[in-house]
Parts: C-alpha cells; sequence; structure tokens
C-alpha cells in the first residue's frame, strides 16, 4: 500500500509503449505517431495515486509527442538512450519508481527500478529484464493491462489480505542428480531459482510461507540474503508423506484466504487473488499422471487424482483457497493414500461444495526433466508445457 506522501513514480516511455512504434514520414520528415485508444483509461486508474511521467529520445519527433502527452495531461521529457540509465537515477530513483520501457536501452532500468513493465511485442532484453510483461502489445492497450496489475500490486487500499504459501519439502526425486546436492525449488530457470520466480509474482507486503525439508538450508540460505525485507516463514516437514502433508504442517500460519503454490510450477500470468476458490489449470494430452479436473462452465465439476480419465485439464500445483476454514476441516478429515503419499486434492475436491472456479495458466514444469528442459528454452514466453512423456 503506497502511503499518499511518499507516492510512486510511474515513468513511461512513449514510442514503442504508447505508440506501435513506427515512425510515418513524409517529404518534411516525421509526421505521424499512431497511438492506441486505451491506454488514456488505464492511466485514468492510477493517477490520483502516483505520480505519472513520459520520457522519450526521439528529439525531431518531441513535437508529435508532447502534443499527444500534454493532451492527456501529462509532463513529458526528453531522455536520451546514451543517458537513460543515469538521468533516470537523478530524476526519479530506483527504489520508489515503476518503469514502462519496451527497447534494448531500457532494459537496465527496468532490471533496477522497483518494478518493471514491458509491452507482449517489446525487446526480450527488455523482457527479460521486466517484473511483468503485459497480454497486449503497444498501442493496443499495454498500458492499460500495466495500470491494471499496478493498481492490483500497490494501490488497492483496503486488498485482501492473504498469505502464499509454497511447498518446497519434497526431495525432488525424478530430479535426481540436481537434487542431490540442492532442492528443487532453487533450480535455476533463466538466471534465478525457480522458487524466486514464484515469490517475485507477489507485493512485498505478502507473508510467504514455505514448506521446508529436503536440503532445506540451500533455500533458507538463499531466501535470506536475497529478501531481507520479505516476511518469510518457514515450516518444517521432515516425514515427507506428501504435499498434503507438508500442506497440513502449514495450517497453522494459513489461517486467512491463502494462495497455494507448488514449488516446481512457474507460470507466466499475473496469480488472481485468492477472493474466491479457485483451480488453477492447463490442458495436457495425458492426464493420467496428473491431478486433473473436468470444468463446466467456468467452475470444476470434477478433480481426479493420477488416474486415467478423459478431463482435459491438469492442475498445476497451483490455486486459491477463500473458504479455508472450510478447506482445512475437509483436508484434516480426508488423508486418503493416493499413489504413496497424502495429496492436496483432497482438500481441494471439498471445495466444489463452495464453488471452485477454473482459472487458466500458461505452465512450465520444473520438476521433470524433460519438462524442464522445455522451460529453460521457453520460460516465459512460450506455450504451456503439455505433459507429454
Amino acid at each position: 500500500m503506497v502511503d499518499s506522501t511518499h507516492r510512486l513514480n510511474f515513468v513511461l516511455d512513449i514510442d514503442g509503449v504508447l505508440t506501435t512504434g513506427k515512425f510515418l514520414y513524409d517529404e518534411n520528415g516525421k509526421a505521424y505517431k499512431e497511438f492506441g485508444p486505451h491506454d488514456a483509461d488505464g492511466l485514468k486508474l492510477v493517477k490520483d495515486k502516483v505520480n505519472i511521467t513520459f520520457v522519450t529520445a526521439d528529439k525531431r519527433g518531441f513535437p508529435i509527442s508532447s502534443k499527444r502527452i500534454t493532451d492527456m495531461g501529462y509532463p513529458i521529457k526528453l531522455s536520451t538512450e546514451k543517458d537513460r540509465y543515469n538521468q533516470f537515477k537523478n530524476d526519479f530513483g530506483f527504489s520508489n519508481t515503476i518503469f514502462m520501457g519496451d527497447g534494448l536501452h531500457d532494459a537496465p532500468v527496468l532490471k533496477d527500478c522497483m518494478f518493471g513493465v514491458a509491452p507482449a511485442n517489446a525487446r526480450k532484453e527488455a523482457k527479460q529484464a521486466a517484473d511483468f510483461v503485459t497480454e497486449s502489445k503497444s498501442a493496443e492497450g499495454a498500458v492499460l493491462d500495466a495500470c491494471i496489475e499496478i493498481n492490483r500490486r500497490f494501490l488497492q487500499g483496503d486488498k485482501l489480505k492473504y498469505k502464499v504459501c509454497i511447498l518446497a519439502a519434497g526431495k525432488g526425486s525424478r530430479m535426481s542428480d540436481f537434487c542431490e546436492v540442492y532442492n528443487k525449488a532453487i533450480i535455476p530457470v533463466q538466471g534465478k531459482p525457480a522458487i524466486c520466480h514464484i515469490i517475485e509474482k507477489f507485493p512485498e507486503d505478502v507473508e510467504i510461507v514455505i514448506a521446508v525439508g529436503y536440503k532445506k538450508e540451500s533455500i533458507k540460505h538463499y531466501l535470506n540474503y536475497a529478501y531481507p525485507k520479505r516476511k518469510i516463514t518457514y515450516v518444517e516437514d521432515f516425514e515427507l508423506k506428501g504435499p498434503g502433508y507438508s500442506l497440513l504442517k502449514c495450517k497453522d500460519h494459513l489461517q486467512s484466504p491463502f494462495i497455494f503454490f507448488a514449488a516446481d510450477t512457474l507460470v507466466r500470468e499475473p496469480i488472481p487473488l485468492p477472493d474466491k476458490n479457485w483451480f488453477g489449470l492447463t490442458e495436457v494430452k495425458n492426464t493420467e499422471r496428473f491431478c486433473s479436473a473436468s470444468v463446466t462452465g467456468d467452475k470444476i465439476s470434477r478433480v481426479d487424482d493420477k488416474v486415467k480419465t478423459d478431463n482435459k485439464y491438469a492442475f498445476i500445483g497451483l490455486a486459491g483457497v477463500y473458504d479455508w476454514e472450510f478447506f482445512w476441516n475437509r483436508l484434516t478429515s480426508n488423508d486418503q493414500i493416493i499413489a504413496g503419499e497424502i495429496q492436496v486434492s483432497n482438500g481441494f475436491r471439498a471445495l466444489m461444495g463452495k464453488d471452485m472456479f477454473a482459472e487458466y495458466f500458461t505452465w512450465f514444469d520444473v520438476g521433470v526433466p524433460e519438462a524442464y528442459a522445455y522451460a529453460l528454452e521457453n520460460f516465459p514466453f512460450g506455450e504451456s508445457y503439455r505433459g507429454e512423456d
């Protein structure tokens, strides 16, 4: 939540963010730039809560950009590509600033600012440096997407109080070579441990509860160093009886709505709030080796665990629990062993009686070798891992 006396800065590049990035010339030089229709609506969502400034390196096209930005009622600055990083540091600072950019020279700013945003069609360097990549392209609603996400993460005054639970206690036996030395939660993906990609999906004021067991110190040492300001609670599970058992060990720390996350699950999309019960799904070719679900309308109608069915969707190890008291009562009373372990599905199946909604994600499974190899090549911008053997 942002203090009104210390408002966030929201700084946006213009060309390739607010515009398509194309320059239309006539015989006199730059004549036109194409701006999108939706972005002004997005800026209205946040303009009373953040300081909005636009920057551009396009000196020759500055009159065109300036006309559009001043018509919208915002300040605009020239910021050359060569000097952008230092100018940004001096004019805005990094610790309290959100930046949206699309280019090669934007990448260092996106990486070091508090929260970096890139459009879907940005340069790969910008997307890799950003914390959030919009679903829409520049001039097609990218700024609107960014504003919705900024509002959700940072500006909702009465936002839901919830926690995030990450299960990272297991041995990761399917990743045996790596997990002989490390816990699977810190398997590297795109230059950082998998669990960091999960943690950084959530605002800094959200408590993270992590079930640890096998090689727990490798997780605790790394995360305590990487996130000294975050509240992270570690719950030790020495018995390793399965994900359902690990989750039950975290029960006392999850007496509120919460989001459940398996440590070997990565997704591209923002994570919905647990303001309703929801089940994270992706379509796969063969659901037999997964917990799977059938969907009727927008709700889960059946949950099956690691059996052959006609279900189309695999549960990806990601869910939102709003009716937490009901969930815990049912999970506690059902300790059925499935595939040699207590499964989380024992509790989630009960939530269908309270309505459990389907949420679809682009899924990257880093818990098995072939899927991990796929994630290394495709996360976060590829298609979902389909679960082929």
